[in-house]
């Protein structure tokens, strides 16, 4: 498959081996999503972890091989952009609004966040093990948090598996800056200040978040 060599020939340039080609393989083959490694991509001239676009109907995926952020990381960042994430942030502000004085009808968590959450979550080989070769992937429940993480997951899944793309968010052109919202990759964020974990609906600058 085509596009199954092009993976591997961006990986020779980079790399003499990398534990996650598998994982890429199947959602190339999974998706006929293109996937490969690319140090040149930027966004005016500044550095990314990675991109995701979108032309003639078919989706690309580029990571970059410098990153200092793990490869799943970046790959579940973007590929969360493809999917619908209205019930994923309806999740996220439910459980932000448990810890916080945010106002639902006021402000709405952003893509970027959202995707962080994906990359953190998700981005690793329990998980993937899970999706791809149907191995054990139990949440104890003991507490909200967890049951966010469960219901965040489930719903991910869902959207990923039935192809639920994203229906209002132009990923012509989306990208993983260098800087990630989410600084320690152990939690999802909990809200500190409101200024640094949302945006108002009037203001689409990026933004960066503490845990």
């Amino acid at each position: 498959m085509s596009k199954i060599i092009n993976l591997h020939n961006s990986i020779n340039k980079y790399f003499s081996n990398i534990l996650e080609t598998k994982y890429i393989e199947n959602i190339i083959l999974d998706k006929n999503y293109n996937i490969i490694f690319d140090h040149t991509i930027n966004f005016n001239g500044y550095f990314v972890n990675g991109l995701i676009y979108n032309k003639n109907n078919e989706i690309t995926i580029k990571i970059n091989p410098y990153s200092n952020e793990s490869i799943l990381f970046i790959l579940m960042h973007e590929i969360t952009h493809a999917i619908d994430k209205n019930k994923l942030k309806e999740l996220v502000i439910n459980f932000l609004i448990q810890k916080s004085d945010l106002i639902e009808d006021n402000y709405i968590v952003s893509d970027e966040l959202i995707c962080d959450i994906a990359g953190v979550l998700l981005g690793n080989t329990k998980f993937l093990n899970y999706l791809y070769y149907n191995s054990n992937y139990n949440i104890n429940i003991n507490n909200n948090y967890d049951k966010f993480i469960n219901n965040f997951l489930i719903n991910w899944e869902y959207c990923y598996r039935n192809n639920i793309i994203n229906k209002y968010e132009n990923i012509n052109y989306s990208i993983s800056l260098k800087n990630s919202n989410i600084n320690n990759k152990t939690k999802i964020p909990i809200i500190y200040s409101k200024e640094k974990v949302i945006i108002n609906k009037q203001n689409s600058k990026r933004f960066t978040t503490k845990i």
